[in-house]
């Protein structure tokens, strides 16, 4: 998967990973107990999801970004298209800042800002650990234009969730990229139809 990528786009996914050990770990942004995983559990998770993104050229809006996990990964995957992560503390912002800084992302801008207060709209969302699914639903569709899909990281309990309110919504589901790893569940695509 990240063999197949440009040689710069495996240097910053490299430094990226270097950056979330020596600073996101200590500011607390990402889990110690995954400090040592970083590259599995955080860039390989975030860079499947990719080619989970739609074909095109319009904007992705990383809800809720965090440690830049996974708008950054997918931003150097998909250096072509604009990025926007939306974050709403102020010291997460920060360390977005200065990753996007360090790692020369001229294609991804970050805002200090609410989901619902956000004001745009993107061709695309992705959302990692946001929240259940249909709390991540209700968050993104603010912000995907009309035919906008939401690329979801879904837990490994996906299959065993109750899916219902999404339903109702008449929101679409498929499964985009299946787990790699043992602990990871489906990337989900949703979409309203």
């Amino acid at each position: 998967m990240v063999e197949a990528l440009p040689r710069q786009a495996q240097s910053k996914l490299r430094a990226f990973e270097e950056l979330l050990r020596d600073t996101a770990v200590p500011l607390g942004l990402v889990s110690q107990d995954d400090s040592s995983q970083l590259w599995e559990r955080n860039i390989l998770d975030c860079v499947r999801g990719a080619a989970c993104v739609p074909p095109g050229h319009g904007q992705v809006i990383d809800l809720g970004s965090g440690a830049g996990l996974p708008g950054i990964p997918v931003a150097i995957c998909c250096p072509d298209r604009p990025f926007v992560l939306l974050e709403p503390r102020s010291r997460r912002v920060g360390f977005l800042e200065l990753a996007v800084e360090r790692l020369a992302l001229e294609n991804v801008t970050v805002l200090l800002v609410r989901a619902e207060e956000a004001g745009i709209r993107g061709e695309a969302c992705l959302a990692r650990a946001f929240g259940p699914p249909l709390a991540t639903w209700l968050a993104a569709d603010r912000l995907v234009q009309a035919r906008g899909e939401l690329v979801y990281w879904a837990g490994r309990s996906w299959a065993r969730r109750p899916l219902g309110g999404l339903d109702s919504l008449g929101v679409r589901r498929r499964i985009c990229a299946e787990p790699l790893f043992s602990w990871q569940g489906p990337l989900v695509i949703m979409k309203r139809t």
